[in-house]
């Protein structure tokens, strides 16, 4: 057996290996979300935008768990639904993953205003709800707190898995989002 042979011959089974790890990963990965969704409660939701950077980026998984929300401070990075004009983008029940930098209290309904940390300015809410308040220069409407499906785990540092919801945006790629 000639030497170049030998060597495709390590070179392919060491590629299989490799695939072998990564299947198993991702095999983990999943059954350690399926426990932690059945025995927490926890939701694992696939990051897709560039609003968080660079604290979340397109392809991490984070937890979210549902919370009280007198219970959220300021700083914490929460996700909720948002249907409307997002400066300039139509947004139809999209989730969004952004960070509380404002909480106040409108015609006693609890409000969040929240904005990406890669964002120039806050996110602009829901006005018809929580009326408008001054952030930093702009008139923003906060998010109702029965819009907030969850706390992202970690607080102001959330517990991230890294790029592997990347291969979920491959075969169900989102609509456009902040």
């Amino acid at each position: 057996m000639s030497q170049s042979s030998k060597a495709g011959r390590e070179g392919l089974e060491a590629a299989s290996l490799g695939l072998v790890a990564l299947i198993i990963v991702i095999v983990a990965l999943t059954s350690l979300i399926a426990y932690w969704h059945v025995a927490y409660g926890l939701q694992a939701v696939v990051v897709d935008g560039k609003s968080m950077l660079p604290t979340l980026q397109t392809g991490d998984v984070v937890f979210i768990e549902k919370v009280n929300p007198a219970d959220i401070r300021v700083g914490d990075v929460v996700v909720y639904k948002f249907t409307g004009n997002f400066y300039g983008i139509y947004l139809d029940n999209a989730l969004v993953i952004h960070r509380v930098i404002y909480k106040y209290y409108h015609n006693g309904i609890l409000c969040f205003v929240t904005k990406g940390d890669n964002n120039p300015f806050p996110d602009p809410g829901y006005p018809s709800i929580c009326g408008t308040v001054d952030i930093d220069g702009y008139e923003v409407g906060g998010t109702p707190y029965f819009y907030v499906k969850g706390v992202v785990i970690g607080g102001r540092h959330p517990l991230v898995i890294p790029y592997i919801g990347g291969l979920s945006l491959m075969f169900h790629p989102s609509s456009q989002q902040p």
